[in-house]
């Protein structure tokens, strides 16, 4: 009889032994851990995972693993075994062939790996029991997915450690392997880690950690596209900055990178001009929400040798024709689209390398009101600034209630800037860029009001709520300036329409001096006969109405017909035509 066959004979006689001798099965249980440690210990297996199955004081210890000299059966030196189930709560792995009970079950596991693998486990004599199973998944080996499935439950055993259950459960974990492939996602101008990619290969996603990393595992043989994406998370990456770097590319006084030009490319022609400048700054102020390139990231494969000639042809996606080995290093750059100047960052980080002749402090503030004819005045917004300025974004609010947005126009030396705005509910948001930078006190822009209703209105506040200049860079200190506009006091000579008109028997003339003058009204017939004078004196600035009952200098009824009223206020001199109807 060979050595094995007698240690085989002698496992048997002992699994017999210990089925009739409950003191003898409890002193097993007790000390199978122990004798697991020993041959684990003195078997260099490949990989194996401790599962701990817990109730009460009554714990077992079961392992499984692989071993590239393992067959799928009984092998003598790597699996050990366990008595036969007994009358009390029990577990152990199970195989069909003998000695069928298992403390550890070491199955193969040979390069390349693409096998599938199940081993049983299973809990007896349990009712009404709460049990625990635990693990280490650090244990398992880089290759393979592991899934624990029990009834019409289960979990990746990677991505838990950990189940409770109720009475009897037979469990089967399988391991998938294949090939896997791994990489990094990070920002093309500072490689800042890019949470949250997903990556889509074929259907199956995964989603990039905190560091940028991602990996998909148990995947294979066959033919699979890599493809990333994501949605948001922009932060305040786009700026009237970023327009303004688009135009002095497109002027010829800087050079983009070619990852810079895909950032810069948001309209999605291939090109970069201007109309991309304009898409920015409307996405700056909130009119548009997304560029004509639709997605909010691009990704491309570090690996490919962009340049300056083919950036508006670089693929967004890994191609694998076949996939037949694992795949690391997989790595992408992400490119925020309209994000030019490449300030993206998971916590908001000012550019590293800048020309000091962008940075430095500013005053920006509101200049006097300008009065206009017809109701209207101009707001200048000025700057003082020690930097060179190509870009601002503004914020100014109203009492809509009161005034009414009519314009917007460029400062003087603004002219060949891009400007847009937005209007909404009283906020005016302002952006603007250029390509040749101003460094003098400049009005950067004007904005034109008009009052809602000059005579009766309230006194009203407008105010300088947000100033960005150049990105950030350039300090603006505005501290919350505001103007405050009274009505009540107009900015012009203006003589208005009489009412009603036609009339009879009377009718009202309106008319507003900005400042204390002597003031003659005067009433004419078609043939330009003087018919009365209703003023002749010093009034002081305002808005004034004076009534007239159609009576002539005598106090005699006029006649039927039109009348001209003409008003003179210093060198102010205007007239309207009324009807007198009988």
């Amino acid at each position: 009889m060979s050595k094995t066959t007698l240690r085989t004979v002698l496992l048997v006689l002992i699994s017999i032994v210990i089925i009739y001798s409950p003191r003898l099965t409890h002193a097993y249980i007790k000390s199978s851990s122990k004798v697991t440690k020993n041959i684990m210990a003195s078997q260099l297996l490949t990989w194996a995972v401790p599962l701990t199955i817990s109730v009460d004081n009554i714990i077992f210890t079961r392992t499984f693993g692989g071993d590239p000299n393992a067959t799928d059966g009984y092998d003598l030196g790597l699996d050990v075994p366990a008595a036969p189930p007994g009358m009390t709560y029990y577990a152990y792995f199970e195989i069909p062939q003998f000695p069928n009970f298992l403390d550890t079950d070491i199955r193969t596991w040979i390069s390349p790996y693409d096998r599938t693998i199940d081993w049983t486990l299973k809990i007896i004599r349990a009712t009404g029991i709460t049990s625990t199973m635990s693990w280490d998944p650090q244990n398992f080996p880089a290759k393979g997915i592991f899934i624990l499935e029990w009834a019409d439950s289960s979990v990746d055993m990677r991505a838990q450690d950990s189940v409770m259950f109720v009475g009897d459960r037979v469990f089967t974990i399988t391991v998938t392997t294949g090939f896997n492939i791994s990489g990094t996602t990070g920002y093309y101008f500072n490689n800042q880690p890019i949470v949250n990619v997903t990556m889509t290969l074929n259907g199956s996603q995964a989603l990039s950690d905190t560091d940028g990393m991602y990996s998909i595992i148990g995947i294979s043989e066959g033919n699979y596209i890599l493809l990333p994406s994501k949605d948001g998370e922009l932060g305040t990456s786009i700026s009237a900055f970023d327009a303004s770097m688009v135009l002095r590319y497109v002027v010829g006084l800087v050079s983009l990178t070619p990852y810079q030009m895909i950032a810069a490319d948001v309209s999605g022609n291939g090109s970069i001009s201007a109309f991309d400048a304009s898409y920015i700054l409307r996405h700056v102020v909130g009119l548009i929400t997304e560029f004509p390139v639709a997605d909010d990231w691009s990704f491309v494969p570090s690996g490919f040798a962009i340049d300056e000639n083919n950036w508006n042809t670089a693929p967004n996606h890994l191609s694998y024709s076949p996939l037949n080995s694992d795949q690391t290093e997989q790595d992408f750059k992400g490119i925020i689209y309209g994000d030019v100047s490449g300030n993206w960052s998971p916590i908001r980080q000012q550019l590293a390398a800048v020309p000091k002749s962008l940075t430095g402090e500013a005053i920006v503030q509101l200049g006097d009101m300008v009065p206009l004819p017809q109701h209207q005045f101009m707001v200048p917004v000025k700057v003082n600034s020690t930097g060179e300025i190509l870009s601002a974004k503004l914020k100014i609010t109203y009492d809509p209630q009161v005034l009414c947005f009519q314009d917007l126009s460029l400062g003087e030396t603004m002219r060949e800037y891009c400007v847009n705005y937005h209007l909404n509910q009283g906020e005016l948001t302002i952006a603007l860029a250029g390509a040749h930078a101003i460094t003098s006190t400049s009005d950067l822009v004007l904005v034109k009001f008009e009052t809602i209703d000059h005579k009766f209105n309230p006194q009203s506040t407008i105010k300088l709520k947000q100033v960005v200049l150049n990105e950030g860079l350039i300090k603006a200190n505005f501290f919350d300036n505001q103007l405050s506009h009274n009505p009540s006091m107009p900015f012009t000579m203006e003589l208005l329409q009489n009412y009603p008109n036609p009339f009879n028997p009377q009718t009202h003339i309106l008319f507003q001096i900005p400042k204390t003058t002597r003031v003659v009204l005067e009433i004419y017939d078609i043939l330009g006969q003087e018919t009365c004078t209703l003023i002749n004196e010093e009034m002081p600035a305002g808005y004034h109405e004076v009534s007239w009952d159609g009576r002539d200098s005598n106090g005699r009824k006029i006649a039927s017909g039109v009348y001209i009223y003409m008003l003179k206020a210093g060198d102010f001199m205007d007239s309207k035509k009324m009807l007198f109807i009988q």
